[in-house]
C-alpha cells in the first residue's frame, strides 16, 4: 500500500453527552444527531476522501464513550492516534458558569481526568484539541467563551504537559463548534487533520490502525 493511501487514526474522548459522536456524524454524513445510542464503549467511524489542502485523506476515529472514562482497555483504543480531540458540552459550562465554585470544578475535573488519560496513552508529542460543542444551544455565545477560554487557561497550568493546539484563528485556546449549524466543524477538522498528517509525516507513515478485536459492549450513550 502505498504511504499516501494509509488511513490517519484519529481519536475522540470526553464525557458522556458532550457532542463527541454527533461532531463526528457531521462530517461522516453531512447530517445532525442530537440524541444517539451506542451500544459499545468504543465506537469506530471511518470517513473515506477527506479534502486537506486539495488531497483526499481517509480517516479511522475511535470515538470513546463517556461512560467507559475509567475502562483502561476502552482508553487504550487512542494509543497511536496521530491527533486527539477533548470534547465538552458548552450548555453543561453555561449552568456551571452561574454557580460560581461550582462551574470551575466542573470544568476542571472533566478536562483534568480526560488529559491524565491522553497523557497516560498517547506520545507526549501528540496534538491534542480542547472542542467545545453545542454552541447553538448558548444564549450569550461570546461572553461564555471568554468565560471559558479563561478557565482553561488556569486549569492547563495544573494539568499534565501535553501538546494543546490552539485556536490561532480566534485567539483562543479551544475551539467552539455546533454540530447542528455546523459552526466551527470544518475549521476544526481541517486543523485535526493537518496536524494529525504532521505527525503522519514525522513518523515516516508508518502508523496503521491495530487489529483491536476486544469489543467493550456496554448499553450506554456516547454521544
Amino acid at each position: 500500500m502505498d504511504n499516501q493511501e494509509r488511513p490517519i487514526k484519529l481519536g475522540i474522548v470526553g464525557n458522556q453527552g458532550a457532542g463527541k459522536t454527533s461532531l463526528i456524524l457531521r462530517v461522516a454524513e453531512n447530517k445532525f444527531y442530537e440524541n444517539i445510542n451506542c451500544g459499545v464503549a468504543v465506537d469506530f467511524r471511518t470517513i473515506k476522501n477527506f479534502k486537506l489542502n486539495g488531497k483526499s485523506i481517509n480517516l479511522n476515529i475511535f470515538d470513546i464513550a463517556g461512560l467507559a472514562r475509567n475502562s483502561d482497555l476502552a482508553i487504550s483504543f487512542i494509543k497511536d492516534a496521530s491527533a486527539i480531540v477533548l470534547a465538552f458540552s458548552l450548555p453543561e459550562q453555561a449552568y456551571y458558569q452561574n454557580q460560581e465554585n461550582e462551574y470551575q470544578e466542573n470544568l476542571a475535573t472533566q478536562i483534568q481526568h480526560w488529559i491524565g488519560k491522553i497523557f497516560d496513552n498517547s506520545d507526549i508529542n501528540t496534538p491534542v484539541f480542547i472542542v467545545g460543542c453545542k454552541l447553538d444551544k448558548i444564549e450569550d455565545p461570546k461572553q461564555l467563551i471568554q468565560a471559558i477560554n479563561d478557565s482553561l487557561q488556569d486549569i492547563l497550568k495544573q494539568c499534565q504537559k501535553i501538546n494543546i493546539i490552539e485556536n490561532k484563528s480566534k485567539k483562543l485556546i479551544f475551539f467552539p463548534t455546533s454540530s447542528a449549524t455546523g459552526v466551527g466543524i470544518n475549521e476544526l477538522f481541517q486543523n485535526w487533520v493537518l496536524e494529525a498528517s504532521k505527525i503522519e509525516k514525522y513518523h515516516g507513515s508508518s502508523l496503521s490502525v491495530k487489529s483491536q478485536t476486544k469489543e467493550v459492549k456496554k448499553n450506554e450513550q456516547c454521544c
